[in-house]
């Protein structure tokens, strides 16, 4: 299995689905809630990953746990 690299999906999925707008990989992370806020970031998601400066796929030293970006099933497709 390939390693999976979130920028290149985001690029495929921006590029069929949504159209070029600017918007956060966290919303297609699992652990993402509506209020941006994630499990890692209960009182709220840093600006440098809401914004694009930084993708969270290694631990940040500020976040409570060891969650980092994992795609959700919604947007998987089954085979």
């Amino acid at each position: 299995m390939t390693e999976f690299d979130p920028i290149r999906w985001l690029s495929k999925y921006r590029a069929k689905h949504l159209g070029e707008d600017h918007f956060s990989l966290c919303s297609f992370c699992k652990h993402f809630r509506e209020d941006c806020t994630c499990v890692a970031f209960p009182k709220g998601i840093p600006g440098k990953y809401l914004f694009f400066d930084v993708y969270h796929l290694e631990k940040d030293p500020s976040q409570k746990g060891d969650a980092v970006f994992e795609l959700s099933s919604r947007f998987v497709k089954e085979k």
